[in-house]
């Protein structure tokens, strides 16, 4: 393509866009026309004619009552739209796929605007408007943030205490399900802490609250130095969602005699250094060390 029919071709799409915005929302509800089913939960529709970057009026009846069929509760999303533009040159492409999703986004008016995802794809294998009625599912992992006492990565006893505190958000949208439960545990999933929660309305008018769970775990007595102990923090979401977190501490002797350069015991421990000779004012204080 020359410069001159890429910026040709780029203005005709600018010139497009704002003659896009003048269709005027129509009502919801009538027949559709010119869709083919797609996966469940989604169907996939042509409403334009070639490159051109406004919809026909069947297109956008059909557009329309695409995204009426939608469902969610509250203020959910209702549908997610895809403009996908075949493959071709990337500016001019990028610029009708955009021009594409303006005219739609226009054509539903504001009532229905606010409820419905919009995005674009200038690379896919061919012209489509795909819509989705499942947006407002909760997609993504919540978030976990633990604390350790000690800290991850410490040199522990046996007999140690560590102490876990998790806390747990699901909250990157105003969709998300929230969060179901948090486990604490050791090797061999041994709990050493859990609790379910009680999942919040799904009106997605807010999004749901963070959830916390501090726990303990003892180090066994038995645990032979060098041994890894390994805890992990486990959140998962009302959609299924999970995420982990782990911390591992390595298990040191105990109690490890140390040579001060004093006397010792018989166990090899220093014992409390003290001085046997003391003078004072010319007065002789000395006494035999324990």
């Amino acid at each position: 393509m020359t410069k001159r029919a890429g910026f040709d071709r780029a203005m005709w799409a600018s010139v497009s866009l704002a003659t896009a915005a003048l269709i005027a929302p129509a009502n919801l509800g009538s027949p559709a026309s010119a869709q083919t089913p797609a996966t469940p939960g989604a169907v996939s529709l042509n409403p334009f004619e070639g490159d051109n970057p406004t919809p026909t009026p069947q297109g956008v009846q059909a557009f329309k009552d695409a995204v009426a069929r939608g469902n969610a509760p509250g203020e959910c999303p209702k549908a997610k739209v895809t403009v996908r533009v075949k493959k071709g040159d990337p500016v001019f492409q990028a610029a009708l796929a955009g021009a594409r999703r303006d005219a739609l986004l226009q054509s539903l008016g504001d009532r229905v605007r606010r409820h419905v995802l919009f995005e674009t794809d200038s690379n896919a294998a061919r012209d489509e408007v795909r819509v989705e009625y499942d947006a407002w599912r909760d997609r993504e992992q919540p978030r976990l943030v633990v604390a350790w006492t000690p800290e991850n990565g410490a040199k522990v006893p046996p007999g140690q205490r560590i102490e876990a505190k998790a806390a747990a958000r699901d909250d990157v949208n105003l969709w998300q399900s929230g969060i179901k439960t948090i486990d604490l545990v050791a090797d061999g999933n041994r709990p050493f802490g859990f609790q379910d929660y009680p999942q919040p309305p799904l009106t997605c008018e807010r999004t749901p609250p963070l959830q916390r769970l501090d726990g303990a775990y003892t180090v066994p007595p038995s645990a032979a130095p060098g041994t890894v102990i390994r805890l992990r923090a486990i959140v998962e979401d009302f959609a299924g969602n999970k995420t982990e977190r782990e911390a591992a501490f390595t298990v040191e002797k105990p109690d490890e005699p140390r040579d001060g350069g004093g006397r010792q015991d018989a166990g090899g421990r220093d014992r409390n250094r003290c001085d046997e000779k003391k003078i004072v004012r010319g007065l002789d204080f000395s006494f035999i060390c324990p």
